[in-house]
């Protein structure tokens, strides 16, 4: 199955790209989360650390919500 080898290592350098960029870490999470579903989406590539990925994207932007509407910053 070397396609599948291929699209992995495809997926893995997208991730890596998302979190060596300059972006913040609620936006590298997302963007990672992003990647993983599209790669699961359109090539069948699971990835046991999509759902935790997910409940820890919702639980930031969650946070995120909660600093701005009570002016917290960090």
């Amino acid at each position: 199955m070397l396609a599948g080898g291929l699209y992995r290592d495809c997926r893995d350098l997208h991730v890596r790209a998302v979190r060596e960029s300059s972006l913040s870490f609620a936006e590298k999470l997302d963007g990672t989360v992003a990647t993983l579903a599209c790669f699961r989406a359109r090539f069948g590539l699971d990835s046991v650390l999509i759902k935790l990925l997910q409940a820890g994207a919702r639980v930031t932007r969650q946070r995120a919500r909660l600093d701005r509407r009570f002016g917290i910053s960090a």
